[in-house]
């Protein structure tokens, strides 16, 4: 019995001596302190591979919400700008201040005249042309108080510019017909009543009322200006 417990013993004694060599690497437990470093190396792996993994869906998630440069077909800001609707033309039509200006004046020198108060006028007239010279009504009009001034040679130059600078203008080629009328110079008066009456035919009422025109209304050139307004 002891014989074959020696036996046990010993059999058992050499099969703890087969593992002793490999004891350090099997027997550490992982929660121990000595933990493999081959263990430690692939958990650092294990959470590099996380974190990359993380970024990469976190990338395909917000740069798919990213706004694109700019969608086909959609105009860009100058696009934008250009195509605004230009002001239209009664949005541009603002008389600037100086002819406001003249405007006023024009209005003061009229009553100054109507009223006799032929200096005055003058000047305002004058001050009217200084703003806008090309005044066409303060031209014809100063003409007139030039003939009343007896200041023919200006009469005739403020009544000529008047007529270039609008030729359909009635006015002052009538008042020139009268200015020759009043010096007896009846071919150059009808001329210039000629073109009135073409331009306006009621003129051929304003001779026949007009003192200046007397001479003229006689004459039978006068009676043809008659004759081709009725035709």
């Amino acid at each position: 019995m002891s014989y074959i417990n020696d036996a046990l013993r010993k059999a058992q004694k050499e099969k703890d001596n087969r593992y002793e060599p490999f004891g350090g690497v099997i027997a550490p437990s992982p929660e121990g302190p000595n933990r493999p470093r081959k263990r430690r190396v692939i958990a650092g792996t294990a959470v590099a591979l996380v974190i990359l993994v993380s970024a990469v869906l976190l990338f395909a998630v917000y740069g798919q919400q990213q706004p694109s440069a700019r969608p086909k077909g959609a105009p860009t800001p100058e696009a934008t700008v250009a195509e605004k609707p230009a002001p239209k033309a009664a949005e541009k039509a603002i008389r600037p201040p100086v002819t406001r200006d003249a405007d006023v004046r024009y209005q003061e020198a009229l009553i100054a005249q109507r009223a006799g108060d032929l200096r005055r006028a003058e000047a305002l007239y004058t001050k009217v042309l200084a703003l806008d010279p090309g005044h066409v009504r303060t031209l014809n009009n100063l003409g007139v108080v030039y003939m009343g001034q007896k200041k023919r040679g200006k009469a005739i130059a403020v009544f000529g510019r008047a007529i270039v600078l609008k030729k359909d203008y009635v006015d002052p080629y009538y008042n020139l017909a009268c200015l020759y009328a009043q010096t007896n110079q009846i071919d150059e008066s009808l001329w210039y009543l000629k073109v009135a009456a073409t331009i306006d035919g009621g003129v051929i009422d304003w001779v026949k009322k007009d003192a200046d025109m007397k001479k003229v209304a006689a004459s039978p050139e006068f009676k043809k200006i008659m004759e081709g307004q009725k035709n």
